[in-house]
């Protein structure tokens, strides 16, 4: 990653090639994309390659040492981050490629998917096993970026694996339904969630 100015550009160097994604400083401090890492479906064979190989690593003693600062005064959070169609969404494509693909080449995108969702199970296996019993997918779902169609297609399943595991080990999970959702009401239960 690099930053120049109010630029971030961030790039992934592989044999297979390079993607670069490019975020601008807002006024209010956040950070805006402006530019995805997956252009064109072709990338996703580089963005896979990336997704292969990633290795995580679990910090619990960085868990443990939050509680004891916490003391009696609440409970933290363990976040997952986002579902496989929230990161194409969000992180990876942003969503008028992701319209597109699902539409004009849904193949190679359904297939990044799996591969996706395979290695966030892993990161949920190992939240499973955090010393804290909350856990919070962070998908910041809007309907305006992913429709109730899309929502309970392709989000739906992998949070029912997610709550699943989850479960088993006695964790409570939320999730972060963020903005425009009402169109999501009547499926509200699919998921498995404990909070919204």
């Amino acid at each position: 990653m690099t930053t120049e100015g109010n630029r971030q550009r961030h790039r992934l160097h592989t044999p297979h090639g390079t993607l670069t994604r490019t975020d601008w400083l807002c006024s209010d401090g956040t950070w805006n994309r402006k530019e995805f890492f997956v252009t064109r479906v072709e990338d996703l064979a580089i963005l896979r390659y990336v997704v292969e190989n990633t290795r995580f690593e679990p910090r619990y003693e960085v868990i443990e040492r939050i509680r004891e600062q916490l003391g009696d005064w609440g409970q933290g959070d363990i976040v997952v981050s986002r579902s496989p169609l929230g990161k194409l969404v969000h992180e990876y494509m942003g969503f008028e490629n992701v319209i597109y693909a699902l539409h004009d080449e849904p193949e190679p995108f359904l297939e990044f998917m799996e591969i996706q969702e395979q290695r966030d199970l892993e990161v949920v296996e190992l939240a499973a096993k955090a010393p804290e019993r909350l856990v919070i997918m962070s998908d910041h779902t809007d309907e305006n970026l992913i429709s109730p169609h899309q929502w309970v297609n392709y989000c739906v399943p992998f949070y029912r694996k997610m709550n699943a595991i989850l479960h088993r080990s006695g964790k409570f999970v939320s999730t972060h339904l963020d903005g425009n959702f009402k169109s999501y009401f009547r499926f509200l239960d699919q998921p498995g969630f404990d909070l919204l």
